[in-house]
Parts: structure tokens; C-alpha cells; sequence
């Protein structure tokens, strides 16, 4: 199967960018939001994933700027609600998905480890949508390394499966075809990433 991306062609597929709807929100209704995050907008996407609901929580993320600790402080989720949204992401539920990668950089510990998890699922059963979600919201190499080589959590000291799982990434992503520039580095890097892990739990069983 040989599946082709292209900046033309990806724009077609995309969730509409997060960063749209820093233009439709004002600084005052951000503060104002910000108190309101975990009885509000995350609650009411994580219990009905809706277009509306989705593109309320989008327009506090999309006003958070990285960096900005003050922000993200007040717009992390509460654990039992990012649990909520790994398990739609885990789904497939492209809104929960989208959400994921917009708030990976909320996370951290378990939730992160979690997160990261599902959020490599997606590489082997949609890898257009990984990296369109990776060119989107501009993913460092970094992180993207790490949620590549990330195996259920199931599969704890079951080496073989994990192998496995790897091992269907590596032929997923091999035979993907990218044409777009931005996204070719990313793209060799997934390959890399995929056959150093594969080729250090072979050795390290």
C-alpha cells in the first residue's frame, strides 16, 4: 500500500488547526475561560465529543502559547479527565486524537506515558493522520521519537508482542510515500526511531 502526502493534499483531510481559534478569542475570554477549564470545556468534551464542544476546549488550547507556565497550569487536566480523552483517542475518535496532540505538552508522569501511548497506536493502523496531526501542530522530533517506540501498556513483559507491534509501525511507515517536504525529515526519523528500538529489544530481550 502506497499512500501519498503532499501540502496540498493533507490540507483536505485536516481537522480544522487549532490555531484559528486564537483569532476568534480575545484576551478577556481566555482569563475569564481559564477558571472554568476543568467544570467546563473539558468536561463537557471528554462526556460528548461534539464539533461545539470541541471547538470550545480547541480555543483555550489554541490561546495557551507554549511556554507560557502561568497558562498551562491552569489548562491541565485534571488525571481522571485525561484518562477520559486516551481512551477516545485510543478509539480512534479523530477529535479526541486531535485534542491529544494539542494538550501532549499539559501532560507529564503517567498521564504523559499514557498519551504518548495512544497516541502511537494511530501510526500503525493511520499513518497520514499521524503526521498531518504532527505537521499541524508542530511536534518536535523529540517527542515524536518517544510516541513512536511507546507499546501498550498490555504488553508489559510480553517481548514478543511488543515486537510485533513495532515491527507492523516500521511496515506501515515504510511504505508511505510523503511528498511533502516539511514532513520527509519526520518521516526518516520514524524509521529511524522504530528500527533502533526494534533492533535494541532484539538485542536486550
Amino acid at each position: 500500500m502506497r499512500l501519498m502526502i503532499s501540502i496540498g493534499i493533507s490540507v483536505l483531510f485536516l481537522l480544522i488547526p487549532l490555531d484559528c481559534f486564537a483569532e476568534e478569542m480575545g484576551k478577556e475570554e481566555l482569563q475569564n475561560g481559564l477558571g472554568f477549564v476543568e467544570a467546563g470545556e473539558w468536561g463537557a468534551f471528554v462526556n460528548n465529543p461534539t464539533q461545539e464542544n470541541y471547538f470550545a476546549l480547541g480555543k483555550l488550547l489554541a490561546n495557551c502559547k507554549k511556554d507560557n507556565l502561568q497558562c498551562e497550569n491552569k489548562l491541565r487536566p485534571h488525571y481522571s479527565r485525561s484518562e477520559e480523552l486516551i481512551e477516545l483517542a485510543l478509539k480512534g475518535k479523530k477529535r479526541a486524537i486531535d485534542i491529544t496532540f494539542a494538550s501532549i505538552r499539559l501532560l507529564d508522569g503517567g498521564e504523559l506515558g499514557d498519551a504518548m501511548r495512544a497516541l502511537g497506536s494511530i501510526i500503525g493502523s493511520d499513518p497520514e493522520l499521524f503526521f498531518r496531526e504532527i505537521r499541524m501542530h508542530g511536534i518536535s522530533s523529540n517527542i515524536m521519537g518517544r510516541i513512536v517506540i511507546k507499546t501498550p501498556l498490555e504488553l508489559t513483559d510480553q517481548l514478543d508482542l511488543q515486537l510485533e507491534v513495532l515491527r507492523k509501525r516500521l511496515k506501515s511507515i515504510s511504505s508511505l510515500h510523503v511528498e511533502d517536504p516539511f514532513l520527509i525529515p519526520y518521516h526518516n526519523e520514524v524509521i529511524k526511531s522504530l528500527q533502533g528500538e526494534i533492533n535494541f529489544r532484539e538485542k536486550n530481550p
